[in-house]
């Protein structure tokens, strides 16, 4: 099914925090057929965006992609199926997500095709009676010759387990003993994720096969992240001694580190794109209200202002074009998304 997308536009400016120009980021929410209730995941380079619509507060989301100014409503893998969760889209077009059947059912991975299905990536992420409402298959990943992550959920004794590659051979990131979700996969099929105790100490890590190495910026205490570009470029946050938090970018042995434009209570990067670009979320110190950022390379610029209580993920491609999604806390799903466009020295 497609149908239009109606858009509502807003427009802020903030101040980079080390430069004295101004940046603007030119907000669209993302409205289809009257509906805020949208969930974008990801986008492509040509600007294609996926996600999730929650047409009621009780029914299952439908996986959308917005084209342009087109909007289509992915089919669903089986006729038992009934919510369809879009994950990340290829510069080809390919989607890669995570479908479910009852609201205690299996649910499997899928890659949809040139609008076919593809039967070698259904592997299953949830079993039967599993309740996954905080373990769920997020992030997953997808590169343009359709190498895959996914994490699995096992129960809450043994919660997660990661899968990479192409099928039949995947494989597994290992866990060391710890709860360990993967974050990103590049062409070459690096993974980067992070592990963590249930102590709350966490430790990135990337690499592929038996060769695994530890990213840990100088003075870290805890290490969160692990968004990596097809360029090398590895970004996350870390925490210091001082309890102060930083984000950085880690590549070819060297850690460069930048800070939110005021002090912030914690940091989460979310995404990196192959010009060093990196995007994320904080929480200001002074009130915990919740911001987007993104680093350009040498300054830090942060938008929108959003509830203390609220998840908000931002993801971009490699034109520098972001999308904000904002899940609003609550008993009942509810999101809000934006197409975001930055202008100025920030950028």
């Amino acid at each position: 099914m497609k149908f239009p997308i109606l858009a509502m536009l807003t427009a802020t400016t903030t101040l980079c925090s080390a430069a004295s120009a101004q940046t603007n980021f030119h907000i669209k929410q993302i409205i289809i057929a009257g509906d805020v209730n949208v969930n974008a995941t990801a986008i492509n380079n040509k600007g294609s965006i996926v996600g999730t619509l929650y047409a009621g507060i009780t029914d299952d989301p439908s996986g959308i992609e917005i084209d342009g100014t087109t909007v289509t409503t992915l089919p669903l893998p089986q006729a038992s199926y009934g919510a369809l969760n879009p994950m990340a889209i290829n510069q080809n077009g390919d989607i890669l997500g995570w479908a479910r059947g009852s609201f205690l059912g299996i649910a499997q991975t899928f890659l949809l095709q040139g609008g076919a299905y593809n039967p070698a990536y259904q592997q299953v992420v949830i079993e039967p009676g599993q309740y996954a409402a905080d373990f769920l298959p997020d992030p997953m990943g997808l590169t343009n010759t359709d190498k895959i992550f996914f994490n699995t959920v096992f129960g809450l004794s043994d919660p997660v387990g990661t899968s990479y590659g192409k099928p039949p051979n995947f494989h597994h990131a290992p866990d060391e003993g710890r709860f360990t979700v993967l974050q990103s996969i590049d062409e070459a099929g690096t993974v980067v994720g992070t592990s963590f105790s249930f102590s709350g100490i966490h430790t990135m890590f990337a690499g592929s096969g038996k060769t695994f190495v530890t990213i840990t910026p100088p003075g870290s205490t805890n290490t969160l992240g692990g968004y990596q570009s097809n360029k090398g470029a590895i970004a996350g946050s870390y925490v210091d001694a001082s309890r102060t938090y930083h984000g950085f970018v880690y590549q070819a042995g060297n850690y460069t580190s930048f800070d939110m434009p005021e002090a912030a209570a914690n940091i989460a990067v979310t995404g990196i794109n192959n010009a060093g670009r990196v995007v994320g979320r904080y929480a200001a110190a002074s009130n915990g209200k919740i911001h987007a950022f993104l680093y350009n390379g040498s300054t830090v610029s942060s938008f929108g202002l959003y509830n203390s209580t609220d998840n908000v993920a931002v993801a971009l491609n490699d034109r520098g074009i972001m999308v904000v999604a904002r899940q609003i806390a609550g008993e009942k799903p509810s999101y809000e998304s934006y197409r975001v466009i930055c202008s100025g020295t920030g950028c």
